[in-house]
């Protein structure tokens, strides 16, 4: 365990930009890692739900999310196993992602529109006599 922690702790796993916040274990760089996946995922259904962006785009960057899954997944797998090799390689290729990920969230956040709050129309409903079928 201490090897893995020299390992994931030597790359600089995640080194976070000014938005994210730098984490201090591997524990916390894989929560950053997957954070920014759901995040890159949630920006970019808002973004495709309002016309923001094209369908090809969102598909782009829904593969650069599943990529980034794969890869994390598979340097947990290959931790799990003992095999530092793969998993430093599997990490490395992850922290590439996420990181083009967290540029593209950045980006992309403030395009994101705010939540509207209307009230809803008021009902032509006047008794209850309206409802009920006679």
């Amino acid at each position: 365990m201490k090897r893995l922690l020299f390992v994931l702790l030597a790359l600089g796993l995640f080194a976070c930009s000014a938005n994210r916040v730098v984490p201090n274990t591997p524990g916390e760089a894989a929560v950053d890692a997957y954070g920014t996946l759901e995040k890159a995922a949630a920006v970019t259904t808002v973004l495709l739900r309002n016309n923001l962006i094209s369908v090809e785009r969102a598909k782009a960057v829904r593969k650069q999310i599943a990529d980034g899954y794969a890869a994390l997944n598979a340097a947990t797998a290959a931790i799990s196993a003992g095999d530092l090799s793969t998993s430093v390689a599997k990490l490395q290729f992850a922290k590439t992602i996420v990181d083009e990920l967290a540029r593209y969230v950045a980006e992309n956040t403030a395009k994101v529109p705010e939540p509207s709050w209307e009230e809803p129309a008021v009902s032509s409903i006047t008794s209850y006599g309206d409802l009920v079928h006679v």
